[in-house]
């Protein structure tokens, strides 16, 4: 009997069928249940990211106030209606929420899993007055002349009210560049440069022999194109198209004249490759003569108004040579001579430089003067210059406007300025404009979740 006990199978599929249909139910019901699980994780995470990021940009400072602020937010963006339970806490000057809920599963809870915690945290610094320094680097060149300078001034002066609004203890300077940067005549003495004397001297040209003509042939106009800062306009004149003899030729003396060795403000750059650095040590900074270069730099400040002032008088003036703006934007962010600002050297405070042009570089490095014709030279030394800034921990962000004639070369070296890609800007028209400078002021007081 028990041999025939043992050879009877009739059974056996009946029991593995069932065994193994157990079996797979099971594995699609862990799928199923751990995919589910998955999308309310993350909906938990996102709704603590949520809180947590209202509750430390906010500008509460009682914590049952910014509690509230983070369960309501969270609250209000439970748009799929869980039933959720959500904690704040304070410690370590960070700010945590932890949002739980209970997950009911579809097919485990056949086999005892009646339902299953899931819970996200996020933590992120609770708001504090972090101090920065900003340098708002501004092309004011021929080309911005007219309706960009406007937009410009628009755009900036937009940010600059925005500032007026913050908490946080704010400096800001301006530095408006064309072929040189205007320091200001108040600081022809300071020990940090080297101006040379105003001086006039008298002149009497020599005596030649001249004859008078006058103009027999009628005239025409002449046109031409010209360019200004890289910018192409057209200039006319007329012009004589025949000249006849008046009279016997005689000997004719000028009369003596004076010639002006003025400064006005103007600054040039150093040899043996000091130019690239933004300290004195010891070094003068020379002063160049009979040069305009229009308004002259605000050091850093915490009047906004003062700042304000500035951008609404700026004016154009000269042609472009971006190492100028870099190189006195990186001086003013500097803890040492010439502007000697320790605020720089604070430990939480942060440093930021906002690069703003209009086109490419159309002068190059002629030392100590600005009048070279090397665009090459020029686009390295701008390059250069935006990595020593970067290295310096500076957050350097770089806007492009209109930028003339569509130059991928010298588009590319402002963008590369910019500390990340999203940190440069490529703006068209005003609107872009005023859109870059509101992204920039937002971009500078971000809270950023940690975990």
């Amino acid at each position: 009997m028990l041999k025939k006990y043992l050879l009877n199978t009739s059974g056996n599929f009946g029991m593995m069928f069932a065994v193994c249909t157990t079996m797979l139910i099971g594995g699609i019901g862990v799928a199923i249940d751990t995919t589910g699980l998955t999308k309310h994780k993350a909906s938990m995470q996102n709704l603590a990211d949520m809180g947590a990021l209202a509750a430390s940009a906010s500008s509460l400072t009682d914590e049952g106030e910014i509690e509230a602020l983070a369960k309501e937010t969270v609250s209000a963006n439970n748009l799929r209606g869980l039933d959720l339970n959500t904690d704040v806490t304070f410690e370590n000057e960070h700010i945590q929420v932890y949002v739980s809920t209970k997950y009911n599963p579809f097919i485990l809870g056949f086999f005892g899993k009646k339902s299953l915690d899931v819970s996200a945290v996020s933590e992120t610094p609770q708001k504090e007055d972090i101090p920065i320094n900003i340098s708002l680097v501004l092309d004011t060149t021929d080309s911005m002349e007219g309706a960009n300078l406007t937009s410009m001034q628009s755009a900036v002066g937009k940010l600059v009210t925005a500032f007026k609004e913050m908490e946080n203890d704010l400096r800001v300077a301006v530095v408006p560049f064309s072929d040189y940067v205007n320091v200001g005549m108040a600081n022809r003495n300071a020990n940090w440069m080297y101006v040379e004397a105003d001086s006039s001297t008298t002149i009497t040209p020599d005596c030649y022999m001249k004859q008078d003509r006058v103009c027999s042939g009628g005239y025409s106009t002449v046109t031409e194109t010209r360019y200004r800062d890289g910018v192409p306009y057209e200039a006319s004149w007329n012009t004589c198209n025949g000249w006849s003899d008046d009279g016997a030729p005689y000997n004719y003396c000028p009369a003596p004249y004076t010639s002006y060795q003025t400064w006005s403000g103007c600054a040039g750059s150093r040899d043996s490759n000091r130019h690239k650095e933004p300290r004195h040590n010891g070094k003068d900074i020379p002063g160049i003569m009979n040069e305009t270069c229009g308004s002259e730099v605000l050091p850093l400040t915490s009047d906004m108004t003062a700042v304000a002032n500035k951008i609404d008088e700026l004016s154009t003036d000269g042609s472009t040579y971006l190492p100028a703006g870099l190189i006195w934007g990186w001086r003013m962010l500097d803890s040492k001579e010439p502007f000697d600002d320790l605020s720089n050297t604070e430990a939480k405070r942060q440093r930021a430089l906002v690069l703003m042009t209009d086109g490419k570089n159309t002068l190059s490095l002629n030392q100590p003067k600005h009048n070279g014709s090397d665009e090459t030279a020029a686009n390295a030394l701008t390059a250069e210059l935006c990595e020593s800034i970067k290295a310096e921990n500076i957050q350097l962000y770089a806007v492009a406007y209109k930028f003339d004639g569509g130059d991928a070369t010298a588009k590319s070296i402002v963008q590369q300025c910019a500390t990340k890609p999203d940190m440069f800007f490529d703006a068209q028209n005003q609107a872009e404009l005023e859109s870059a400078f509101e992204d920039i002021g937002r971009a500078l007081f971000t809270v950023r979740l940690t975990r």
